[in-house]
């Protein structure tokens, strides 16, 4: 019998088998992620704009002369609280008042005879601060200040406050034994400044930090005084310095800004 010519086999096109199931498995699993991002990225825009609206209602609103930069026409009674308002929200600066908080005067609060023109505020506060530098116990830490919001007719009050600042100034070294050094000299945020650094009156094992400013009419004094550091040697003038320059440059936005033009 002649043979017959089998046709040969055609191969299968596309994927079979354990390929396709592969496939299949990865483009379904890929679909469920994407599926699952778009829910998820959903949700996060809608929290996300709850979070800025509620958050937007809790925020006070910054006065008009803050976001200028330019003083104040007017200080209210109380306002310029330094110990109790400025110096806890201090950025950077870890500290923990330690006095009764019992110094703040201010005339204003009073009440003023209509006579009356002159109005200085004043206060001084004790704390103690963490600083940066690795010490072994916090530093003592007092600030005081005195600031001239009227002065008496005839007399400009910036005047006033740099009178002020020149007797205070030679009262400075009186805080040690003895001075070593001008701690670095003048701070550039002070519109004057004198700066002091040496051992501490009275102790063999302390060192003290003062720092004496003027900005506009407002003088104010940082004293620290801190124990030898961990590795047992005294407390070096730029730990001491770091921490008030942080100190000094928001004292400054304060005064400029809250003492009337």
């Amino acid at each position: 019998m002649p043979e017959r010519d089998e046709a040969p086999r055609k191969k299968k096109v596309g994927l079979h088998g354990w390929r396709a199931f592969l496939v299949v498995f990865a483009s379904g699993t890929l679909a469920a992620f994407l599926v699952v991002g778009i829910i998820v990225g959903i949700l996060q825009a809608f929290v996300s704009s709850v979070s800025s609206a509620v958050g937007g209602e809790a925020t006070p609103e910054v006065p008009r002369d803050q976001q200028t930069g330019r003083p104040q026409a007017a200080l209210e009674p109380g306002k310029l609280d330094i110990c109790t308002r400025t110096l806890p929200r201090t950025r950077g600066v870890n500290i923990n008042r330690v006095d009764p908080a019992e110094n703040y005067n201010d005339p204003a609060l009073q009440g003023r005879d209509s006579e009356e023109t002159e109005r200085t505020v004043r206060d001084e506060c004790d704390w103690t601060l963490t600083p940066d530098y690795s010490s072994a116990q916090p530093w003592d830490f007092h600030f005081s200040y005195e600031a001239i919001i009227d002065a008496a007719p005839g007399e400009d009050r910036d005047e006033v406050a740099s009178g002020i600042f020149d007797d205070r100034k030679k009262e400075l070294e009186s805080f040690f034994s003895p001075v070593k050094s001008d701690g670095g000299g003048p701070l550039t945020d002070a519109d004057r400044s004198q700066v002091l650094y040496g051992d501490s009156s009275g102790s063999e094992q302390e060192t003290t930090y003062v720092v004496l400013a003027q900005t506009r009419s407002a003088v104010y004094e940082i004293r620290l005084v801190g124990e030898p550091g961990l590795d047992n040697e005294p407390v070096p003038e730029q730990a001491y310095r770091h921490e008030v320059e942080k100190l000094v440059s928001r004292l400054s936005i304060e005064f400029g800004l809250l003492i009337p033009e």
